[in-house]
C-alpha cells in the first residue's frame, strides 16, 4: 500500500507535467499581451499619448532601435514556447525543463526591462507574473528558486539603470532611469512575500492530498477488516 508522501510524489510530479502546459499556454498569452500593448505604444495608438500628462505617458517615447530589440526579444521567447510545446506535446518532460524554462523567463523579462525603462517600466510586475506561473507546477523547490531568480534579475535592472554605460537602451543615459531606495526595496518585499505566499499554498496543497491519502487508506483498511 503507497503511503500519503509517495502518492503525493506521483501526484506532483504528473502536476508539473500539466502545469507546465498550463504555464507555456500563459506565456504565449503574455507574449501576445505585452508585445501588442508595445506596438500600440510605438505606434502612438494609446489614448492620451500625445499629451504631456497622458495617462499612457512615459518618460521616452520608443525608438525604432529599442522597437526591432524588443521584437528579436519577443520572436526568442516565442520560439522557447513552441520549442517547450514540442516537447510536452511528444511526452518529452525532463526534469530540468521547468528550472530552464523558469530561468529563461526571467532573463528574457530581465533583458527587456534593461534595455527599455529599467525599474521605471511598468512590465516589472512581469516578475510576479512569473512567480504566480511557476506556482501552477505544484514545485516548492522551484518556486523558492524562482523566487530568488526574480529578486537577483530585479537586481540586475537596478544596477543597470544606476550604470547606463553598461549597456544601451532606449533613453541613451539621457534620462535619469533610478528609483528610489525604499521604491527598490517594497519591490523586492513584494516579491519575497509573494513567494512566501505561494510557498505557503503549495504546502497546503500537499497537506490536504496526503491527508486524504491516509483518510481513504483507513477507509479501506476498515472495510477489509469489516469483511
Amino acid at each position: 500500500m503507497s503511503t500519503g508522501n509517495e502518492i503525493w510524489t506521483i501526484t506532483e510530479r504528473w502536476q508539473n507535467y500539466l502545469g507546465e502546459m498550463r504555464v507555456n499556454a500563459f506565456r504565449l498569452l503574455a507574449i501576445l499581451v505585452f508585445y501588442s500593448l508595445h506596438l500600440l505604444n510605438y505606434w502612438n495608438w494609446l489614448p492620451g499619448a500625445e499629451a504631456a500628462d497622458g495617462v499612457w505617458q512615459v518618460a521616452t517615447r520608443p525608438t525604432a532601435e529599442f522597437h526591432l530589440q524588443a521584437t528579436l526579444i519577443a520572436v526568442a521567447w516565442l520560439l522557447m514556447s513552441v520549442a517547450v510545446h514540442v516537447m510536452l506535446i511528444n511526452r518529452r518532460f525532463p526534469r530540468w525543463l521547468p528550472l530552464v524554462a523558469v530561468a529563461a523567463d526571467v532573463g528574457l523579462l530581465t533583458l527587456v526591462l534593461c534595455i527599455a525603462s529599467g525599474p521605471r517600466s511598468p512590465l516589472v510586475v512581469a516578475y510576479v507574473i512569473i512567480l504566480a506561473m511557476t506556482a501552477l507546477r505544484c514545485d516548492r523547490r522551484l518556486l523558492r528558486i524562482a523566487t530568488w531568480l526574480a529578486v537577483v534579475g530585479y537586481v540586475i535592472v537596478l544596477g543597470r539603470a544606476r550604470f547606463p554605460e553598461w549597456m544601451p537602451n532606449q533613453s541613451n543615459g539621457e534620462v535619469d532611469l533610478t528609483i528610489p531606495r525604499y521604491a527598490q526595496l517594497m519591490f523586492v518585499a513584494t516579491l519575497l512575500l509573494v513567494g512566501a505566499i505561494l510557498q505557503q499554498l503549495l504546502d497546503r496543497i500537499k497537506r490536504l492530498a496526503v491527508d486524504y491519502s491516509r483518510r481513504l487508506t483507513e477507509r479501506s483498511s476498515e472495510s477489509g477488516t469489516a469483511r
